[in-house]
């Protein structure tokens, strides 16, 4: 029988011992491991030899079992082969102490047995150092957690999707941060239907990460509190959050689109970026929340109002900071279909646009545009609930005369409500020409050219052709002068 156990790297340099790659066939090979190969599919089963022991003691010193985990200790890598397919059993978790390398060259299955789909688990990797590349992979029922509490290590992730995921390896999401770390990078991945978040961290776990270029297709299917992407900042941790499309459920739930917090009120010293998305048919489109600063970029943001009171979400981009630290840059957004176009809840510095009268800094040409948002009767483009002044010119307002009379009627500010700040946003964007959408069907996507016909994700300064590509197949073009 060969026995193994977790050591540290300095127990296994003075017995000799060298970290080690694990393959799944190497872990099939330890007795009792509770790894096997049925059906061309490994298998990892719950010990029924355990009894009531919490622990199996080895004496080879790379690998831990548990009586529902396998423990890869630290110094050593977990690797999963080109086409192999990985089934986890009732309540069974792979521990990694050292790094994972989940990189098959065409593809690789994490999913569950047929009889563990509610409670089978996945990885949870979190050694000091620990390194993760994770590509070409499906995980289907099971999630994994990361973290790397000395911050050397990092996670990559690209062409992954997670399908399904069921809460049991992390509460919080299928794609779940546990510690602070920086340089993580998540690109060109599909989240479907997972019952949470697809990705998170923890409030006191701030991460620098990058999340570019996904998919995020109605998840938070338990209907709770759990935007689609829902992340800590604060430190010196950098977070972009650039070209994702993030498609709600499209029904009355609890789940917005994308929410970036700092709710410990701990210092926030980089820029969060939020470019270039896609967010359509959630609770609420984009919310930050606590003190930091905040870029608002570039995004596409319909018909996120799927909440039934209008006083708890539907907004199609969210400041909420009482502290009086929050500082946002909001340009050049779409915004359409929303209980509420932009709404401020106090916050330090809240610009939606500044051409006039800018000190360096603060210069912003504005270019949202404002289409139909509005509740209970009323359209509200911009609601300013704080005692703040706010600049918001250059923008496109939901009214036929880009006037002061006109904007007055969809602005609620210090006009309204004396104890409330002012809303500064004259001069208006001047806009000619024709805005024809047909808001019935889904809009899929919309990409902006120029006249020279190079593509954008958002308007061009001169003449734009705006085309629209709805779910149907079917496309509408719209010239508008910028």
């Amino acid at each position: 029988m060969k026995k193994i156990f977790t050591l540290t790297l300095a127990a296994l340099a003075a017995l000799g011992l060298q970290a080690k790659v694990y393959t799944f066939q190497d872990l099939a090979e330890f007795e009792n491991c509770g790894v096997s190969q049925i059906d061309g599919a490994w298998v990892i089963a719950p010990n029924s030899e355990m009894g009531n022991k919490d622990t199996l003691t080895f004496d080879d010193g790379q690998v831990l079992r548990l009586k529902s985990k396998i423990q890869i200790a630290e110094g050593n890598v977990l690797k999963v082969l080109n086409n192999e397919v990985v089934k986890f059993g009732d309540g069974m978790q792979i521990e990694v102490l050292g790094d994972i390398d989940f990189a098959p060259e065409d593809n690789a299955t994490f999913t569950a047995t047929d009889d563990a789909v509610a409670s089978a688990k996945g990885f949870f990797v979190h050694g000091d150092n620990s390194s993760a590349v994770v590509k070409n992979v499906l995980f289907e029922y099971v999630g994994l957690s990361y973290g790397s509490a000395v911050g050397t290590g990092s996670l990559t992730m690209s062409d992954c999707t997670f399908d399904k995921y069921n809460t049991k390896n992390a509460s919080g999401a299928a794609l779940n941060f546990c510690a602070q770390c920086d340089g993580n990078v998540v690109e060109d991945c599909v989240f479907r239907a997972s019952q949470v978040s697809a990705i998170a961290n923890g409030s006191n776990t701030p991460v620098g990460i990058v999340i570019r270029n996904n998919e995020f297709d109605k998840n938070s299917t338990q209907k709770r509190n759990r935007p689609q992407v829902n992340m800590s900042v604060g430190g010196n941790h950098k977070m972009i959050i650039e070209n994702n499309s993030v498609i709600g459920i499209g029904e009355v739930t609890l789940a917005g689109g994308i929410a970036v917090s700092n709710l410990l009120a701990g210092a926030s010293n980089e820029i969060v970026e939020i470019r270039n998305n896609h967010v359509e048919n959630n609770r609420y489109g984009i919310t930050a929340t606590g003190g930091m600063e905040v870029l608002i970029e570039g995004n596409y943001l319909l018909n996120n109002n799927f909440e039934s009171n209008p006083m708890q979400g539907g907004s199609g981009i969210n400041i909420t900071d009482a502290n009086g630290n929050a500082i946002a840059m909001i340009t050049g957004n779409h915004i359409e279909g929303h209980f509420w176009g932009v709404s401020i809840i106090g916050g330090k510095d809240i610009n939606l646009g500044k051409i006039v009268d800018a000190k360096e800094g603060e210069s912003n040409p504005g270019n949202n545009v404002f289409i139909n948002n509005g509740c209970n009767g009323q359209l509200y483009d911009l609601y300013n609930n704080s005692a703040n002044t706010v600049y918001a010119q250059g923008n496109t307002w939901n009214v036929e005369v880009q006037d002061a009379e006109h904007i007055e009627q969809v602005v609620f500010h210090h006009n309204d409500d004396p104890s409330l700040g002012e809303v500064i946003f004259i001069p208006a964007k001047e806009t000619v020409g024709v805005t024809d959408v047909n808001t019935s069907k889904q809009v899929a996507g919309v990409k902006y050219y120029n006249l020279a016909g190079v593509e954008g994700t958002k308007p061009f300064d001169g003449v734009n052709v705006v085309v629209t590509t709805y779910t149907d197949g079917t496309n509408a073009t719209t010239k508008v002068i910028k």
